[in-house]
């Protein structure tokens, strides 16, 4: 398994098992946690050691006022909030990408170009239903906002053509 952070290779993570193809799915999942949690330790030691200084949010950008915990399984692209399952696949790839964007550059407005652009989306070419995945994410990320500490972010968030 590669470890990736910002479209950067930081490093692999190699494990064997005597079968062929044998890695049990909990295995696997657990390798992905320990991968991310890896690269995330390796970009903060970089950080640090730059002495750098984040920018900070940009305007209309609302931190929440909680923390609140994201777990992506690479798997199926399923990710949750506070270990609540939020939805899968593709609009589990676009709720990975808005949070990493917003984290990263503090931006919480994005528009449909960009995000059909996004390599790492992996977006089908011929009908991606773009627009659709997109107005499920925000019904999913509505419904669970309201009893959830990351309901400020879901309120700073929007997609324009």
């Amino acid at each position: 398994m590669t470890i990736h952070v910002k479209g950067m290779l930081y490093g692999v993570l190699f494990a064997e098992i005597p079968g062929r193809l044998a890695f049990p799915r909990h295995d696997a999942a657990a390798l992905s946690m320990i991968g991310n949690h890896a690269a995330a330790t390796l970009l903060i030691s970089e950080v640090m050691a730059n002495d750098a200084v984040a920018d900070p949010p940009r305007v209309g950008a609302r931190l929440p006022k909680e923390s609140f915990r994201v777990v992506h399984h690479t798997v199926d692209d399923s990710v949750l909030i506070d270990n609540d399952y939020v939805i899968r696949d593709v609009a589990g790839r676009l709720l990975v990408y808005l949070l990493e964007r917003y984290l990263v550059e503090g931006r919480a407005e994005f528009s449909n170009r960009e995000i059909r652009l996004a390599a790492e989306l992996r977006l089908p070419d011929f009908k991606n239903n773009l627009e659709a995945r997109l107005l499920l994410l925000r019904q999913r990320l509505e419904r669970n906002a309201a009893r959830c500490a990351w309901s400020a972010w879901v309120g700073s968030l929007s997609v324009f053509r």
